[in-house]
């Protein structure tokens, strides 16, 4: 159960933060007040506790305004082992972990879970809780699209992706999900799949030309490419 103040800051997320397994990319939202930015973090046997600093972001989408969306990366870290870290001030404060991957080699081991199309609907949730309950134990996901669809809302209704970012938490902020968009993700006002940009922040390499959507992801023992293609008119 989060509490009244906890829930200030919410809809915690992580992705790979750079292409060796070494980094990792904290995102959350505030929704009043921008608030701080910074991420306490250390691994599980160490007593000694890092900073890091990022960036927030907002957007507008028709006559919804976002959150106050953070993005903190956090590099330099160690393989394979866990790690604990804190976002939020004072009461606020909330902790999560991950385990970072082993290091990169031909011959080591790593399981992915890939979801798509997976949405916010009683379906949804026993998908995740499919995931989550599997005894293969995935380390990350492979999300291969279509998340909130929201698209499917009048006017692209965007309190969506807040609805699916909450409902997702409990995985996404223990594990990274590595992303690739789908049609319902595609926003062509303000910009294309700028909600997805902004929310997700899929920034380890990232390409728009006009109908297409480029995500390159290396690390653990795989090299990940996503395209997306969408025929327009």
């Amino acid at each position: 159960m989060i509490s009244e103040e906890m829930s200030v800051f919410m809809k915690v997320h992580i992705t790979q933060g750079d292409h060796e397994g070494k980094g990792v990319i904290i995102s959350w939202v505030t929704p009043d007040e921008p608030g701080s930015s910074e991420v306490i973090y250390w691994a599980e046997n160490s007593e000694l506790k890092k900073h890091a600093v990022g960036t927030v972001v907002t957007y507008k989408y028709y006559n919804y305004s976002s959150p106050y969306i953070h993005h903190c990366t956090i590099n330099n870290l160690e393989y394979d082992t866990k790690y604990l870290y804190e976002v939020g001030i004072g009461n606020a404060t909330r902790q999560f972990w991950f385990t970072t991957p082993p290091k990169v080699g031909p011959d080591v081991p790593y399981t992915f879970g890939l979801i798509g199309d997976l949405g916010q609907t009683f379906d949804s949730n026993r998908t995740l809780t499919h995931y989550e309950s599997n005894p293969a134990k995935g380390k990350a996901v492979l999300f291969v699209g279509d998340l909130s669809y929201a698209d499917a809302y009048p006017l692209h209704d965007n309190n969506r992706w807040d609805s699916w970012a909450r409902f997702v938490e409990r995985s996404v902020a223990y594990q990274p999900w590595i992303w690739s968009a789908g049609n319902h993700e595609i926003d062509f006002l303000p910009d294309y799949v700028r909600n997805l940009i902004d929310l997700i922040l899929i920034h380890i390499t990232i390409s728009k030309l006009r109908s297409s959507f480029y995500v390159k992801s290396k690390g653990k023992s795989t090299f990940v490419i996503c395209l997306h293609f969408d025929f327009v008119g």
